[in-house]
Parts: structure tokens; sequence; C-alpha cells
């Protein structure tokens, strides 16, 4: 097996690499220049790590949601489909791992999945770059880049599946550059550029321009007009491709890949491969490679986020070979003092690894969602009626699973589940919501989720004045009322099911009220469906037996709708509450609508 020989080999683009014993790549380097790449690899994985907690953002959950249904055996995105093969390649590494039960959140799994994608990548591109004679120093600065910008851009957690098609990619470069046509060697290279292409289609303008560059430049023994025919063919190839990318691979919506980072990326990347095409011969294939995909997939207006995802290790990998073409130019004029400047280099390397542990462990805090996620299984789980559905995207819908949600109550149909009280749909949106909010979950650190109803209160006139009369014969009736509580019944804020029954406790026996606790997690306007009774009859309970066995005959007597869905003892008296529904007025007062 023979290495290339170093990147600034005189021969023409037309022969690639040339070739050379390992030895003359590595036998020169001193040691400190060999541990510059691990330590690169240090650096990436301690930067990659400050992203596995923190706030949610656009894409979290986008690789794990399909790929959590896949292994419930729900529905899932065609296997063949970016998605679909995503999916399965996270439910794999989810399985072996067992990421789903160890995160609280499928944003969490996903996290830690790309975070150890980015690290492989990391490893494959210097393996990949000392392949093609790249030294290990300057292999060091191109795994510094990848990491490095990958990570300050969000493409590191950015839950697209390109960012698994890159290990394939890197793989099939490495396998290629290893193989001297070897047929088990292409055979796996094949494999894994076939897997990186249906994983990000946008991996064709990468493959098919470069080999179309390669065809150009090896001119041996053929016709002048050689170049001229791959051209004809490649072009419209290549653009065709990037038609159907809309259609095959269409990007995911959301404010992720916006604003300076597509323009700062693609003037990078074109830079790079022409000053790599201008002064690297042998990688001229690859600096035309990236100059066609970023203009057909990366530069704005239509700029895509696969292509970014695909375009940074080609570029990271122009940048090392670069690196070292200037640090044999600057070492031949340096002399003697040359030798230094890798032990140097390493040095320097060094002491970053101690600022990077120190913004490891300085990350911003974050749940990812779970306290949200939670808040609302539960509400949903105490709150809501049977029947009551709550309608999501697909991707909340999964992770409400996997935080424990009832998977009856859950649909990302426009209709409710067919059932008894089937009708009453609920909204649940993660951020701050549209319309009628009736409940918020926020998160640390995290837009939260939101409960919208389906429409606004409609309640009538007559009965809004329903509620604040029986609310006022009920203070009449009460020795005394927090204000808190005061306040509350004179806005006719509470469930008219509630009212009613605590004008009954309080005519048939006399009423203490200890307080009208909103639900916790439910919005301002919505109704108070719960009180803590302190006393009945003037005796104090739950403390008086006798007092809290007449309360509970009293309770238990009550039918629909005024029979109470919760009843238990807390600090200060006994709670009484009731579920959501959508028209309680409607439900003590039919008639009263108007």
């Amino acid at each position: 097996m023979s290495d290339p020989t170093p990147v600034t080999s005189p021969r023409p683009a037309a022969a690639g690499p040339a070739r050379a014993p390992r030895h003359r790549a590595t036998a020169r380097l001193p040691v400190a220049t060999l541990l510059a790449p691990l330590v690169a690899l240090v650096l990436v994985a301690l930067a990659g790590a400050r992203g596995l907690g923190g706030s949610r953002r656009p894409g979290d959950g986008a690789l794990t949601a399909p790929a959590y249904a896949l292994l419930r055996g729900d529905p899932a995105p065609g296997a063949l489909s970016p998605e679909g093969l995503g999916g399965v390649h996270t439910a794999v590494a989810a399985s072996l791992t067992r990421a789903f039960v160890r995160h609280e959140t499928l944003a969490g799994a996903q996290r830690e999945l790309l975070w150890v994608v980015l690290v492989v990548s990391a490893v494959l591109l210097w393996r990949t770059a000392r392949r093609l004679g790249v030294p290990d120093g300057a292999a060091a600065v191109g795994v510094l880049v990848l990491g490095g910008v990958s990570v300050a851009t969000g493409l590191s957690t950015s839950g697209t599946p390109a960012a698994l098609a890159v290990p394939w990619l890197l793989a099939a470069a490495l396998l290629l550059a290893r193989a001297r046509m070897q047929r088990a060697a292409t055979g796996g290279a094949v494999l894994a550029a076939v897997l990186a292409v249906l994983l990000a289609p946008d991996s064709l303008l990468l493959i098919g321009a470069a080999a179309a560059a390669a065809l150009v430049g090896d001119d041996r023994g053929r016709r002048a007009g050689w170049a001229r025919t791959v051209l004809l063919v490649a072009v419209p190839l290549l653009a065709g491709v990037r038609l159907l990318l809309p259609a095959w691979a269409p990007e995911p919506p959301g404010p992720d890949w916006s604003g300076a980072a597509p323009v700062l990326l693609s003037v990078t990347f074109l830079g790079t491969a022409a000053l790599a095409g201008w002064l690297l011969p042998g990688f001229r294939p690859v600096a035309v490679a990236l100059a066609v995909l970023t203009l057909l997939s990366v530069a704005p207006p239509t700029g895509r986020l696969a292509g970014a995802v695909l375009g940074l290790p080609v570029a990271a990998l122009l940048i090392a070979a670069l690196a070292a073409a200037a640090a044999e130019r600057l070492a031949a004029r340096a002399g003697p003092r040359g030798r230094v400047a890798p032990a140097t280099g390493t040095a320097a390397l060094l002491l970053l690894v101690v600022p990077a542990v120190a913004g490891l462990v300085t990350a911003p805090g974050g749940d990812l969602g779970a306290r949200a996620d939670a808040g609302l299984v539960g509400w949903a789980r105490d709150q809501l009626p049977a029947g009551t559905t709550l309608r999501t995207d697909r991707q909340l819908a999964a992770e409400l699973l996997h935080a424990g949600g009832d998977p009856t109550r859950l649909t990302t149909g426009a209709r409710p589940v067919p059932g008894e009280g089937a009708g009453t749909v609920l909204g649940v949106v993660r951020g701050p919501g549209d319309g009628s909010v009736v409940a918020r979950f926020p998160g640390d650190g995290d837009p939260g989720l939101s409960v919208t109803a389906p429409q606004p209160d409609r309640v009538s006139t007559a009965q809004r004045q329903a509620r604040q009369d029986l609310a006022a014969a009920l203070r009449a009736g009460v020795a005394s009322v927090p204000e808190e509580a005061a306040d509350v019944l004179a806005a006719g804020d509470v469930d008219p099911r509630l009212l009613t029954l605590l004008a009954g406790i309080s005519s048939r026996f006399g009423l203490g009220l200890a307080g009208l606790p909103p639900v916790p997690g439910e919005v301002p306007g919505t109704l108070v469906r719960q009180a803590v009774i302190a006393s009945v009859g003037g005796s104090p309970v739950p403390a008086d037996g006798a007092a809290t066995a007449r309360l509970q005959s009293w309770l238990d007597a009550q039918r629909e709708p005024f029979a109470p869905d919760r009843v238990e003892r807390v600090d200060g008296g006994v709670l009484v509450a009731y579920r959501l529904v959508a028209d309680p007025d409607g439900l003590v007062s039919p008639a009263g609508g108007g």
C-alpha cells in the first residue's frame, strides 16, 4: 500500500496526486506534529459537546422523531428518501446506544448523535487528508476548520440527513484514496457514495463535478475534443440534478439557514476552491467540485442547508492542503529555524484545551424542552376529559409520546379521533401560539409549548352575567374570601360547574373558601376550575372528621355535569377540581345561550 506524495507535487492535474512509499510522507515529521491532529480532535469534541444541551433550535428532533416512530411501528417516510434513510440510521444508532431511554427528549438524543457524527467526520477528514499526502500538522488545521465552523454556524446541531451523509462521503473518499483499484475497497467506496447520495442528493453535485473535472484533466491519448464532450454531458446532468433537488430532498422550513451565514460560507468556499485550484494541481477536481456545489446549492438566494453541510468538509480538506503547501514554503525559507514551527503549533493547540474545557463547563443550560413536554403531558392527563384530542405535527407528537403522552389523545390529522366525546380538539404548538391560547408550558431556555382552542371563547352576555350573579351570591354566603379569589369571582372567570357546586355547599352547610388556585400552566382568562374548601359548617376540613364526611357525602351525591373530577386533601383544606371542557356554560344551562 502506498501514499500520495505531499500536496506540492509538481505532477499535472491529469495524473492526480503522485504515489510514493508510505515512509516518505511521515518519516521526517516531528513527533509533535503527529500529536497535532489528535489534539485538534479533542478540541473539536469539546467544542461540539457544548451543543449537547441548551435551548431548542429549529431542526431539533427532525432526525429522531421519524426514528422513534419507526421503532414504535408507526408509519415512517420512504426508506430510500433522505428522511426515511436518515430515520433508519438514527433508529439503528439509538437502538445500539439506548439513546431514547437515556435522554429525556428526542432532541437530546439527536444532539448526541450529531456530536458523534461530527467527531467521526473529523477523524475521517484527518485520515483522508493524510492519505492524500497532507502532513498531520496541516491536517489538524482542516480538522479545526471543520469543527470550528460547524459549531460556530450551528451546522453541528442541524437536524438534516445531510449531516449523516458527511461520514459516508468522507469514507468513500478515503477508500478511493486507499483503493489503487482494489475490488473490495472500490466496492466499499461505491456503496458509501450511494448512501451519501440517498441521504443528501446534493452529493451528486460534488461527485459529478469532481468526476467531470478529473476526466477533463485526464487527456492522455485522447482527442482535443475530449474535454468539450465531457462538459457537454456533465453540464446538463448537473443542471438536471439541481432542478430535481427541491422535489427529491426539499429543505425543511425554518430560520435555521438564513442571514449572513450562507453568504459568508459561499464566499469562503469559492475563495478556497479558487486558491486550491490555482496552487494545487493535484486537488483541482476537488476544488472544481466545491465551486460547483457552492454555486448550485449553497449560494443565496437558493442556498440549501444540505449543500453547506456537505461543502464544509471539502473546504476543510482543501484548506488543510493549502496550509501544507504554505508551511512547506515557509519552512524552506526559514531553514533550520523552521523545524521548531510544528512543535510550537502543537503546543499552542495544547494550550487551547484549557479554555475549551472551561467553555464546556460554562455552557448555557437548558433541558431541550423536557420540562415543557412533561408539563403538557401531565396537564393533559389530569385536566382533559376522555375523548379530547390534542392535534399537532408529527415531530411534536413523537416527542410527546416519548415524554409519556397518551397515544389515544394525540393526532396529526385535521379531524379528531372518532369516539366518545370526540369533537373537542386542542392544538399544540412549540412557541407562543396564535389564537385562543388555553395553556402554556415554558421550558428551561426553551420557547415552550402552547395549547390553543379551536375557536375563541364565545360566551354570551347572558352566560357571563349568570356567572357573575352566581359568584356574587356565593360571596355573600361565605364568611371570608381571600382577596385574590374575590377578584376572580367578581370577573366571572370561574367555571359555572364549580360555582354551582360551591353555592350548593354554602347554602346547605355553610362554606369557608381558602382560594381559587388556577390550574398550573393555564393562562389568565381560562376559567378557574378548582377550589380549596377550608371549612364546612364552620368546622375545618379535613381536620374535622364529621365536617369532612358531610362534604364527601355531598360531593358523592352530585351528578353530571356537577360531579367533580378530582377531590383530594391539600394544605389548607380539600381541593375540588373539574376537567377542561369546551362549553361549561352550555353544560350548566343549555338554554342559556343567546
